[in-house]
């Protein structure tokens, strides 16, 4: 079955990257605190401090939809890390990447 989510990327713990949005295949619906996994095309995405598991933190009752399911925030060491990350999210699992504006020289 297929979830509604939103979560935000860290590029550090307290530098945003961006934010992630879309659905995500799951077996069945996950329930406050359950791990949901992320499997990509190439199979499952980790990287440099995310383990391809991310955990439900609320769900969101959405008159007339499915509910929204908020998830843990990914945080990972670098930009670079969070780009990839960002890159599969989007390419394998068709999830929407919205990349906040950043200055390299801070």
């Amino acid at each position: 079955m297929e979830i509604n989510i939103d979560f935000s990327i860290f590029e550090s713990p307290v530098r945003a990257y961006g934010n992630v949005t879309g659905t995500l295949e799951v077996a069945s619906s996950p329930q406050m605190g359950s791990m949901v996994p992320f499997i990509g095309k190439r199979g499952l995405v980790v990287e440099n401090g995310f383990t391809g598991l991310s955990r439900v933190i609320s769900i969101t009752p959405i008159e007339g939809q499915p509910p929204l399911f908020g998830l843990d925030d990914v945080v990972v060491d670098s930009h670079s890390s969070a780009s990839l990350i960002a890159q599969r999210f989007s390419q394998e699992m068709n999830l929407f990447i919205i990349e906040y504006e950043h200055d390299p020289g801070k």
